[in-house]
């Protein structure tokens, strides 16, 4: 059995302290409900790092997905990540048949600038804020030969042309090699045009198992493992070892082992599934809701 995204949605992605979680989740949300022209799911799965106890509840009432399930995560970085994770293994299990998945930060309520460092983490008490550690990766890679400044560069530039066929990117426009270069430094050999600002935003999919629908998207893996302490025992930079050994041992190898067993596969529709918790339906507010396009900030100076 294989899970497919039957819809998507998204805020833009700013800095909007004029806008609540509720306001977010609101537009993601039922931009995947008309996505995937469905109007129920049967639980909810929620990532936020930032957001207040109860946020995920409180901004889902407002737009009638009541009485089934609703499951908030905190995982760091990937807690929207492991959202759809979780939410995919329940779709998978058969014990949800549709899942919307949903993850949202207000992060200007919390922040007037970079992320503190996590003083209960072994490298935040170090001062390691993430454009540092970053920046120790960048050094490394620049330092084994691998690629140089002007190369390295040359991935802000690409980012923020993409931004420009985007109408909900924070940033976008067409910058330099030299302007990142030359940009205000923030953790050598990192520049201001180089790293992420906070951002206000959320986004959401639907899940389910096969329906016959082309323009479903199947996930055909999903993985999730946490890394160790990172110290002199490892040779790379951080984080490279856990991703190196995650994809193909937890992620890849399943599946190969899936496709060279076909003949035990189960057939695509399964005979029985739970039935729906009794959620709003969101028919018509989906069909009638439609994103407004707004400008991108261009790119920063």
């Amino acid at each position: 059995m294989t899970a497919f995204v039957y819809g998507v949605g998204s805020s833009r992605y700013a800095k909007q302290p004029h806008l609540s979680a509720g306001d977010l989740v609101a537009e993601a949300v039922l931009e995947a409900f008309g996505d995937a022209a469905v109007d129920t799911v049967d639980a909810v799965w929620v990532g936020t790092v930032f957001g207040a106890t109860g946020v995920a509840q409180r901004a889902l009432h407002r737009i009638g997905v009541t009485d089934v399930p609703v499951i908030t995560v905190e995982n760091a970085c990937a807690s929207g990540t492991t959202a759809l994770h979780e939410a995919r293994a329940a779709v998978l299990t058969g014990r949800y048949e549709r899942v919307l998945v949903v993850g949202v930060e207000t992060m200007t309520a919390e922040f007037d600038g970079a992320i503190h460092p996590e003083q209960t983490d072994a490298e935040g008490r170090q001062g390691l804020a993430f454009p540092g550690l970053y920046a120790l990766a960048a050094a490394r890679y620049l330092h084994e030969g691998y690629a140089t400044p002007e190369q390295l560069a040359q991935v802000a530039v690409k980012n923020h042309r993409h931004g420009l066929g985007n109408p909900r990117a924070q940033y976008g426009g067409e910058i330099t090699v030299e302007e990142v270069l030359g940009s205000r430094p923030i953790a050598d050999p990192l520049t201001l045009l180089q790293c992420c600002p906070i951002s206000d935003a959320a986004a959401a999919a639907i899940l389910g198992p096969e329906r016959g629908q082309a323009r479903d998207v199947a996930i055909r893996a999903s993985a999730m493992r946490s890394g160790g302490l990172w110290d002199h025992r490892s040779e790379s930079v951080w984080g490279f070892d856990l991703v190196r050994e995650t994809a193909p041992k937890r992620a890849w190898a399943p599946k190969m082992l899936t496709c060279s067993r076909s003949t035990t596969r189960l057939p695509s529709g399964r005979s029985s599934r739970p039935k729906p918790w009794g959620s709003r339906k969101l028919a018509g507010a989906a069909r009638s809701w439609r994103p407004v396009p707004r400008p991108s900030a261009g790119p920063r100076r």
